[in-house]
């Protein structure tokens, strides 16, 4: 069997696997990843406009499915804005890095990393509310001693995937994204997921404090009502002295 027929027959499986269970609304990594291998309408791809079979030509070349995510999701040094444009007009775009940050996004990369750092780019896999498909880009400064964090095109700075889409002002929740679990990670580790882009902050642990301090405020207004109904069935020695 060739690369190519293996990269169909692995495509018709992720079709497969994405029809399952009937109609649903929540978009898995199949889906997606299904959707991007078979469309010729990827904003920013590196193959955009190839036609379908030239697409998983061209993709079977690069090693097959698993070799295409491995690339995909990895970092990459960025490239100069105006070479990689160039490139896209002259159909050599055959790379997933992306082009370097610029004005605010790059002054909080680059203070991030560093003397002696690097900024790295990442591609995430971005299914708008509208259904649209586009290749986005976000960067991953790197200190030299190893840390790093998530910048995105706005200059927002991120500790953690979960920390992106409770303060990122780019994505909406009803954007789906494709990404790595530690999307900070260098060059790239753990299990690709699929989320909404915008997610609202964990509220969890002011609700429980919240009910908390409503408990006791309850607690406390039902000790003070037993003290006011005891008082008034005990009598007072002193005060029934007086009424006499």
């Amino acid at each position: 069997m060739t690369r190519v027929s293996r990269l169909g027959a692995v495509v018709v499986l992720l079709a497969a696997l994405a029809g399952c269970g009937g109609p649903q609304h929540r978009p898995t990594t199949g889906d997606l990843m299904y959707r991007y291998f078979r469309s010729t309408h990827v904003r920013h791809d590196r193959y955009a406009g190839v036609t379908g079979p030239d697409r998983l030509a061209e993709f079977a070349a690069e090693g097959g499915p698993k070799a295409v995510v491995a690339s995909m999701f990895s970092v990459y040094e960025c490239i100069d804005a105006d070479y990689l444009e160039q490139q896209r007009e002259q159909d050599r775009y055959r790379t997933y890095a992306g082009a370097c940050p610029t004005a605010t996004a790059k002054r909080r990369a680059e203070r991030f990393a560093g003397r002696g750092g690097t900024v790295y780019t990442r591609r995430i896999l971005i299914q708008h509310h509208d259904g649209s498909l586009e290749l986005g880009t976000v960067y991953v400064p790197r200190r030299r001693d190893g840390g790093t964090r998530l910048v995105d095109q706005n200059g927002g700075e991120y500790r953690t995937l979960d920390d992106f889409r409770q303060h990122n002002e780019t994505l909406r929740g009803d954007d789906w994204i494709v990404t790595l679990e530690h999307i900070t990670s260098v060059p790239g580790h753990g299990r690709i997921v699929t989320v909404t882009g915008h997610a609202a902050p964990d509220r969890r642990p002011w609700l429980y404090a919240s009910i908390a301090l409503a408990l006791l405020a309850a607690a406390g207004a039902t000790l003070l009502v037993v003290r006011a109904v005891r008082r008034r069935r005990t009598p007072d020695p002193l005060l029934d002295q007086w009424s006499v």
